[in-house]
């Protein structure tokens, strides 16, 4: 149903909140160093004094490494020395990150790193899909040598960017990192804020289509919302 748009702005006015999320399972041993790198690259370009990041790795579970803050110090502290070691719990790290998202307002995105499949966690991944959609932070996947015979790990990650206005990215090698990101980076310059009164008044969950009267460009959100 078409709505009237109340508020319209550049989202650059917001403050902004991002979580790197790195997979630290055993398969990861050779790529460490390089995503150490290209997340603390990414940080020096878009963290600002009024914005926070934080990191957070996962293997058997997921952890905590640095909270939300906006000291690149800290930040390079937490992604220093990390180590390979364990399985995957990737639909465990989903949600334990977008959990330590709650209560923050503003632009909030996930870049999540990770090179295969889950193979420990206690949530199921229609579990994780379902939180993601309520919580409404644009998850940026990104899936290192997974190989495109392996459709149903490529389609998790898919699914986890496609449906929180995100995006995903499928690389070979932890070189190409520094691409990835700096396209993020331009992703997240280029966000708008909507704001409108929903003309429903029951409990369902809501779709969201934006069209655009300019047929060359085109917009990214998330696929719908809990009231």
């Amino acid at each position: 149903v078409p709505q009237r748009i109340l508020r319209f702005e550049h989202a650059e006015d917001l403050p902004f909140h991002a979580a790197v999320v790195i997979d630290t399972s055993t398969s990861m041993v050779s790529e460490l160093d390089q995503a150490e790198k290209a997340a603390l690259a990414f940080f020096e370009k878009v963290v600002t004094p009024r914005d926070r990041a934080a990191v957070l790795t996962f293997n058997d579970r997921p952890r905590l490494v640095v909270p939300f803050t906006n000291s690149l110090e800290i930040l390079a502290g937490g992604l220093a020395d990390l180590h390979a070691e364990g399985e995957t719990a990737l639909h465990d790290a989903v949600v334990s990150t977008l959990y330590h998202f709650g209560g923050l307002r503003g632009q909030r995105a996930m870049i999540l790193l990770t090179d295969g499949q889950d193979s420990l966690s206690q949530f199921s991944f229609p579990e994780a899909l379902e939180f993601a959609r309520q919580t409404g932070v644009a998850i940026f996947a990104i899936g290192l040598d997974i190989p495109t015979n392996e459709h149903e790990a490529r389609n998790k990650l898919m699914r986890l960017s496609r449906e929180t206005g995100g995006q995903y990215f499928f690389i070979n090698r932890g070189t190409e990192l520094d691409r990835v990101y700096r396209t993020i980076e331009q992703e997240l310059r280029s966000q708008y804020f909507i704001a409108y009164q929903s003309s429903l008044d029951d409990d369902s969950f809501r779709e969201i289509d934006v069209r655009l009267s300019d047929p060359t460009q085109t917009a990214k959100t998330l696929k719908g919302y809990h009231p």
